[in-house]
């Protein structure tokens, strides 16, 4: 099954053509404030250079956040609208697994998995707060342990109570260190490419499909995490269909 994937949750657009084995094509550009007017026509590359015609796509993926409310916005939607068109199903996956997963697979290069317990992903949410999750590492999987957050690093840290390893924005994961004992408790993957990859996001997508689950394209929405003080409903819910 061919699946196009695309992510616009960070500033990296990042655009992706899989099947069930490899990558066909994938293409990414780092130019912020870019996403609504280069993500069609990456698409369209990726899909040339995959060799696929819109009628060959068997899945869309779609990372959902947290991150930028416009790019969130601009990616869903056209996802969204092509599922709809084409009549295909969609999946949407937090955007904070596929970086999870590229610490995961860090992790399995250097041969240090039996040496930490967790992953925590970290981006920077502006105004003193970051976006968090934390995974814990199963065998050679991970499990996600916490919710997607939205708050002070000062909070989040308690979590922190494993060998860690820090994957995201290095400001905010310093700042997320402080107190937790940073020699000991929580290393920074250095070098390691942590925004969201949409082959990653295509990968996890067919995984779910697979498990006869896909979102509802007239319904989709982003992951949003609203501060307190925020006026618009927390309380917003993903509708997931399963499948058969």
């Amino acid at each position: 099954m061919n699946v196009l994937s695309a992510d616009t949750s960070t500033e990296r657009l990042t655009v992706s053509v899989t099947d069930e084995k490899r990558i066909l094509a994938t293409y990414n550009s780092g130019s912020a404030l870019r996403h609504s007017s280069l993500l069609v026509p990456l698409i369209k590359k990726a899909m040339d250079k995959a060799g696929i015609r819109r009628e060959e796509i068997g899945l869309l993926a779609v990372g959902l956040g947290p991150g930028s409310f416009t790019g969130l916005r601009v990616g869903l939607t056209t996802m969204r609208t092509m599922a709809i068109a084409l009549n295909r199903p969609i999946v949407g996956i937090p955007s904070m697994d596929a970086m999870a997963s590229n610490g995961l697979a860090y992790l399995k290069r250097r041969n240090l998995l039996s040496y930490y317990g967790s992953v925590c992903t970290v981006i920077d949410a502006r105004k003193n707060n970051i976006y968090a999750c934390l995974y814990r590492i199963d065998g050679s999987g991970l499990k996600r342990e916490t919710k997607y957050f939205l708050g002070r690093p000062s909070v989040f840290k308690k979590k922190l109570i494993r060998q860690t390893l820090l994957l995201g924005d290095r400001a905010v994961a310093e700042a997320l260190r402080k107190g937790t004992g940073r020699n000991r408790k929580t290393v920074f993957a250095e070098g390691c490419s942590w925004m969201p990859k949409a082959s990653t996001i295509g990968r996890l997508a067919l995984e779910r499909y697979n498990a006869r689950y896909a979102d509802n394209p007239y319904t989709i929405l982003p992951l949003y995490l609203y501060p307190d003080d925020c006026n618009v409903n927390r309380k917003i819910k993903r509708k997931v269909r399963k499948l058969g």
